[in-house]
């Protein structure tokens, strides 16, 4: 939901520190308050991914396609993809889970 929402935002002209907060208020109280200080640690000195990536809440390939949107550009529309695939990544999960047992 995070990479939906943040997404989402960004594509409607939200800035990028508050479509982030609004994207953390997505997760539970105790991970909010970590992406909400990860937010706001955010600087010129790093990228936005190495800085979700220190948080440990966001998969592996959802970071690998912010890093892509981030460096082309395109933060909104790669955000949103992550948010199709980790849902499809998920239902395929609950679809396998049933099936099996």
């Amino acid at each position: 939901l995070f990479c939906q929402v943040l997404g989402t935002l960004l594509g409607s002209g939200t800035p990028l520190k508050y479509a982030l907060e609004r994207a953390a208020a997505m997760y539970p109280p105790e991970a909010e308050t970590t992406l909400f200080e990860a937010v706001q640690s955010l600087g010129a000195e790093e990228s936005l991914t190495n800085t979700l990536a220190k948080t440990g809440l966001l998969p592996p390939v959802a970071l690998q396609m912010l890093a892509v949107g981030e460096e082309t550009g395109a933060l909104a529309l790669l955000a949103e993809k992550a948010a199709e695939f980790l849902r499809f990544q998920a239902e395929a999960q609950v679809e396998a889970e049933l099936t099996s047992g």
